[in-house]
Order: structure tokens, then C-alpha cells, then sequence
């Protein structure tokens, strides 16, 4: 294929990270053990005091609490500069219920080609799996993934042998200047009900005690997954002081 560099990140969800694609080098989407990291904050209850007064006054207050969302997508983080580069997008949209469970899971990704200079354009991309007896289609298709080659994509060819190539070889594929998305060649999406394939889970514990409400927000990732520049946003009413922070692993800012 030439020299190349494939470049994925996984990044986040009013929640962000970086790692994993569509074409893992397991059987499938596996989860191994789990760590859990988290946050406990205190609140005085004073700003929700002067809420409630203002609302008995009848004044309309708008809260801009939102349900809990969690999505991610990948990033690249430079522009290519290697005659040939292939760039893997994978976004990872999650709704998760407030009781456990969640009520949407959709991932969606793209293979992208940039080429740099007109004599490399004749060439094909090999994707590999681990089972290479059999074709990635087939093993993503036991996983509910669906594909979708470019309507310029050899078809037969990627379904038989995991090629990705043009349906004319003597045409080579566009050249562009770095900085160009590149062209698209596969693109992937998976709906799945299993919330065991969640990268990152949350849990959000309030409790209230005297004048206080006392918050624990714990998240649990699996050791599969290499998360990184996570980032996790909790909303909070209009109006309110900014929260005491009792212990966290990580860092915070309002």
C-alpha cells in the first residue's frame, strides 16, 4: 500500500476519550475486568432557597439541567504529511436512563484515504482481522455491524477478501493537499441494546443531609479501552454557587 499512517482517537461524550475502532484485533467486542474512578461534591442548599423564593414570587426561572448523554468520537490530532494516510472516525452516541440501563447505543465510523501525490494513487487497501479464515463482513455482521463501501468501491472484492479497492484498477484514487479530509472508502454502524458494550459507564448518587445535598458521580471503564482526555459534564441549575468538591481522581473546573 506504501507508507502510511493510521491515525484513530476516541474522543467524548459531554463525556470525551480516545482509542478503539471498528476493527479490533479480537473476536469481537469483548469487555475484560473493570476500574472505577469518581467524584463526591457537597452543595449548600441556599442557591436552591433563593430559587424556590424567586418561583413563589412568579418569576418564570429556566433551568438548564439536561438529561444525562453521553457520546464520543474520534479525532485526528495532525494533519498528514506521509504520501499515503488512512484515517479511522468512529463516533459512539449514548443515552443513558437514570435508574441503569440506556435507551440508545449507535455507532458510526468512516475509512478515509488521503494521498498526496498522483503516483501513488494505484493502489488498494487491505483490512485484517485476527480470523483471517474468515472475511470481516461476515464477523462484523455477527455483530450487527452494516457496511457500506463507496459506490466507486469493488464490492465483491471487499466482501470476498477484505480489499478495498476501485471497481476500475487502472484508475487511480484523487489526489489532495494536506489538510484535506481525504476520501471516504468504508463507512460502518452498529445499533446495539447490550449495555455491556459501553466503554464508559457513569453513576450518580445524590443525597441530601440537613442544609447540604451531597453528590457521588462514579465512572467505570473497561481495562480493554485505552480512554484518554475523558471529560465528563455535569450540568447544573441557573443560579447556583459553584460546588464544593470533597475528593476527586482527576481534575475539575466550573
Amino acid at each position: 500500500m506504501g507508507s502510511g499512517r493510521i491515525e484513530s482517537s476516541f474522543s467524548d461524550m459531554s463525556i470525551s476519550s480516545g482509542g478503539g475502532g471498528g476493527f479490533g484485533s479480537g473476536s469481537g467486542f469483548g469487555f475484560a475486568e473493570e476500574f472505577g474512578l469518581g467524584m463526591k461534591l457537597g452543595k449548600n442548599q441556599r442557591a436552591n432557597q433563593f430559587l424556590e423564593s424567586l418561583k413563589a414570587e412568579g418569576e418564570m426561572i429556566v433551568e438548564d439541567a439536561q438529561p444525562s448523554k453521553l457520546s464520543s468520537h474520534i479525532a485526528t490530532a495532525h494533519q498528514p504529511t506521509d504520501p499515503v494516510t488512512l484515517t479511522a472516525e468512529e463516533k459512539l452516541n449514548v443515552t443513558q436512563k437514570r435508574d441503569g440501563g440506556m435507551s440508545n447505543f449507535d455507532v458510526q465510523g468512516q475509512l478515509s484515504l488521503q494521498i498526496l501525490n498522483p503516483e501513488d494513487g494505484l493502489i488498494q487497501v487491505q483490512v485484517l482481522h485476527l480470523f483471517l479464515s474468515r472475511t470481516l463482513s461476515v464477523i462484523m455482521h455477527d455483530l450487527g455491524v452494516i457496511f457500506k463501501t463507496h459506490p466507486n468501491m469493488n464490492k465483491e472484492l471487499f466482501a470476498n477478501v477484505n480489499i478495498l479497492g476501485l471497481r476500475d484498477p487502472t484508475r487511480p484514487f484523487p489526489t489532495g493537499q494536506t489538510g484535506d479530509a481525504g476520501v471516504g472508502l468504508l463507512k460502518w454502524r452498529m445499533q446495539s441494546a447490550d449495555e455491556s458494550m459501553v466503554p464508559l459507564t457513569i453513576n450518580c448518587w445524590p443525597s441530601v443531609s440537613g442544609n447540604e445535598t451531597f453528590v457521588s458521580i462514579e465512572y467505570e471503564a473497561s481495562s480493554l479501552f485505552d480512554l484518554r482526555n475523558v471529560m465528563i459534564s455535569v450540568p447544573l441549575p441557573a443560579l447556583r454557587e459553584p460546588p464544593s468538591v470533597r475528593q476527586i481522581d482527576g481534575e475539575w473546573r466550573q
